[in-house]
């Protein structure tokens, strides 16, 4: 939950930086596998990505789940 609410924080100190209103990111939530616990939803990190228009991942580094294709897509960026 912490590190959820710090996005937004992270977010604009991006802007500030990049002295852009939206700068290129990517959002990405780590432990899928432990999604029984998650105290977030996923429609609350939809909101969040299309606030700040930019793509979302959900991994998990545990399983290796998704972990490669926000990389790839920053690559691309």
């Amino acid at each position: 939950q912490a590190s959820f609410n710090d996005v937004r924080d992270y977010f604009d100190q991006g802007c500030r930086v990049k002295d852009e209103d939206y700068p290129a990111v990517i959002l990405v939530g780590n432990k899928t596998d432990l999604r029984d616990q998650y105290v977030i939803t996923e429609e609350q990190i939809k909101e969040v990505a299309n606030r700040f228009k930019c793509p979302y991942f959900l991994i998990s580094a545990r399983t290796d789940e998704n972990v490669r294709l926000p990389f790839e897509m920053a690559v691309d960026m």
